[in-house]
């Protein structure tokens, strides 16, 4: 007995071959594993299911979060300053709001030196009216708000005007609004260049969001050349940097200038409501200079963050957000920080997202599967760490959004729960031994 103990330890057995060194099963679930990435990547980059599944589209905004935290460089607003429409005031101001109300916020902001002033309020025509037609009631309130627009423009201040466009068909077209282009002080295009018969002119620019909460409206395809094919982000940035002489234009980087040429989105961080300034509203209407003040230089967006059924309901016009759920006038005030800001992403293509994860995925269990030993699996976990690390170079060096790499995430934990089994099983077995 003595005599085989000693060659057991001069010759000890090897150790036992277990989980994916010796189990067929091996491949059959790192298939099932890699069809989920593959179906993740539909689910993200086509948008399945997240209408079906609301805790998917949750985990799709949480995940872009953090791929923005990981910036190095803080976000906060900058640029724009927020004119707040609450539950109390808009009870006061009716619906549509009040449109001589909103013709002293607009003429007191551009009194202020605000840079730009954005409408961010409904100005659509009345079912069964006409362009330009309004009920009789609002006619002379309607022309106070179009004279508080001209006003701004001969002081030097741009106005957003708001233009709204109906996606239900398949030629997309403006909704019909209370000023047409020829009565506000547009800029007329006049050989590719825009040319303004006062200090600063109003610009249209259109109010809808994206179907992807993640993403910046640019630019929408018509059919007829408009104004309102700008978002209205874009129309502000615009008007921003024009005032402010600043180049080059954001519409004019190359990045930026592409995606509109196409008619595409960007990837864009969010900002949560809290973080964004609000100048009393009530001060600024009343023209109180402390409020006047605070519009000096700034993009002032005027718009509404009120309930229904008297401000007991739900919320009108919120969206679900990466930032948490927000008001339609702080989804446009991220675009424009956003932009301004340059903390915006290009997507990178379906089909090239796809079959890079399939390739890492398909490469990651070939190379765990040929490991040896439970050092040599250790370090092909470790080596899969190189594609996030990439993804994370591209994301913040080059501008591309790669969120696609997020799903691969399933693979390294199924990886590691068949090394803690293996590794399990065969301390288990050391310590079982041979059988004599």
């Amino acid at each position: 007995m003595n005599i085989i103990n000693e060659e057991q330890k001069q010759n000890p057995a090897p150790r036992p071959r277990l989980g994916v060194l010796g189990q067929k099963g091996f491949w059959g679930r790192a298939l099932t594993v890699l069809l989920i990435v593959f179906a993740a990547n539909l689910v993200i980059e086509f948008g399945l299911l997240t209408s079906l599944l609301p805790w998917l589209h949750s985990l799709q905004l949480k995940s872009h979060q953090l791929l923005f935290w990981m910036l190095p460089r803080p976000a906060s607003p900058k640029w724009v300053r927020m004119v707040v429409i609450d539950d109390e005031l808009h009870q006061e101001l009716k619906e549509p709001t009040d449109r001589k109300y909103l013709a002293r916020l607009v003429r007191n902001a551009a009194l202020g030196d605000a840079a730009v002033i954005v409408l961010d309020v409904a100005l659509t025509v009345p079912q069964g009216h006409r362009e330009g037609e309004d009920s009789l009631e609002r006619k002379e309130m309607d022309e106070d708000l179009r004279n508080a627009i001209f006003d701004a423009a001969k002081l030097g201040v741009p106005v957003i005007v708001p233009c709204w466009i109906d996606r239900s068909y398949s030629q997309q077209t403006v909704i019909p609004s209370i000023y047409p282009d020829w009565m506000l002080p547009l800029s007329v295009e006049n050989h590719g260049r825009s040319d303004c018969a006062y200090l600063a002119c109003a610009r249209r620019g259109n109010v809808n969001p994206a179907d992807d909460e993640r993403k910046i409206p640019l630019s929408t395809e018509l059919g007829v050349s408009s104004q309102c094919e700008d978002s209205l982000a874009l129309a502000a940035t615009t008007a921003y940097e024009q005032a402010t002489y600043r180049r080059p234009l954001t519409s004019e980087k190359k990045t930026i200038a592409e995606e509109i040429r196409h008619h595409e989105y960007v990837f864009g961080g969010f900002l949560g409501e809290a973080q964004f300034q609000t100048i009393p509203i009530r001060e600024l209407a009343a023209g109180k200079p402390e409020a006047m003040r605070a519009c000096r230089t700034r993009i002032v967006i005027i718009g509404g963050k009120w309930h229904e059924a008297l401000g007991q309901g739900r919320g009108v016009d919120v969206h679900e957000t990466s930032a948490g759920a927000m008001a339609g006038m702080y989804l446009h005030a991220n675009y424009i920080e956003a932009l301004l800001d340059d903390r915006t992403m290009r997507e990178i293509s379906p089909l090239p997202a796809l079959l890079f994860d399939l390739g890492v995925g398909a490469l990651l269990y070939s190379s765990y599967h040929k490991a040896n030993t439970t050092r040599g699996r250790y370090i092909v976990l470790s080596v899969f760490l190189l594609p996030l690390m990439g993804a994370y170079i591209a994301f913040v060096t080059l501008g591309y959004y790669l969120d696609f790499v997020l799903p691969l995430v399933a693979c390294f934990i199924h990886l590691s729960y068949e090394l803690a089994a293996d590794d399990i099983k065969l301390r288990r077995a050391e310590k079982t031994g041979p059988a004599v």
